[in-house]
Parts: C-alpha cells; structure tokens; sequence
C-alpha cells in the first residue's frame, strides 16, 4: 500500500508472467482520448502442456508503449512476440456472447494495465532485455565527488545506508 501522508492511498495489485502478446491496437473511443491495448495470454501451469489465461490490458506505461511501438512489426502477421510482463489492477469482466455458439451464455474477461515490459522475444530471439540495475553500490564517503555521486544515486531510487556505508536500491 502507498503510504506517503502527501499522496492518494491505494493499493497495489500486481501480477509477473509470461506470455504471448496479441492483438496490439490503438483504441479510439467516441468520447474521450485514444488509448493503447494489447491482449497477452499469460503461461501457466505444466511447461510442458501449459494453459493461457487471457488478460486484456490497457498500456499505462510510457516505456512499454514506446517498447511496443518501435519493436512489434505490424505488417508481419506470423511474428510470435513473447514477453516477460508486470500487469496491475487485474480484475474480471463478466458479459454475455452477442454471438456464435456461445450466444446468450455469460462469459468473463480479465482486465489489467500493462506497467512493465522485461523482456520481448520475437519467434525465440530476443529483442530487447531490461538491464539489471545493481541493488548496492559501494562509494567511499571520503570520494571527492562523493555529493554529486549521491544526488545522483538517490534521483535513480538509492537510498544511503549510513550503518553500511553504501547505497542501496529501494524496491520498485
């Protein structure tokens, strides 16, 4: 739970997985402003024989847009792109089919919003991977430049840890 006494208390739900992106689209609603969507079919179980749970997702996330923007090829329709995801504010939809062999029976749909891409491949070789960021790093107090080093550390979500003499990642 987001606990700063200066901001909106919430809670966060949050949820990592793999799976296969589909269906990337810009949706442009008639009230309102366009906004990003992708379908991903989350693996899981057996990796054998897995199952998918599909979860459409609102892109909310400027890093993830940008990731998928400038790497999904639309024009390549058999592309397999695979991804390592973090998806927030998961929850269902119930509804009813309007149509097919399923008209009239209800159904349900899981809704998130996309925050992060880890990883993408695409047809098995990756195309991007987030860089690992060092949870520790060691700088001398005596360091000349030991204050810029600092301010710098501390605007990337290091906190000094006086009792160890290092900074440390806080989590994300």
């Amino acid at each position: 739970m987001n606990t700063n006494q200066n901001e909106v208390q919430f809670f966060d739900l949050h949820a990592t997985g793999i799976g296969y992106l589909n269906r990337f689209r810009k949706v442009t609603p008639n009230q309102g402003q366009p906004y990003y969507c992708v379908t991903v079919a989350l693996l899981r179980g057996n990796r054998d024989s897995p199952q998918y749970t599909y979860v459409d997702c609102n892109i909310v996330s400027d890093d993830a847009l940008n990731l998928l923007l400038n790497l999904l090829d639309p024009k390549d329709d058999n592309a397999k792109y695979l991804a390592q995801v973090r998806i927030g504010d998961l929850y269902a939809e119930p509804f009813i089919y309007q149509s097919g062999n399923k008209e009239g029976q209800p159904g349900v749909s899981m809704k998130g919003r996309l925050l992060k891409i880890f990883s993408l491949r695409k047809n098995g070789d990756t195309i991007y991977q987030q860089q690992k960021t060092p949870s520790v790093v060691k700088v001398p107090v005596s360091a000349p430049d030991f204050l810029t080093r600092k301010a710098d550390l501390e605007s990337r979500g290091y906190v000094w840890n006086e009792a160890q003499q290092q900074f440390e990642r806080q989590a994300a």
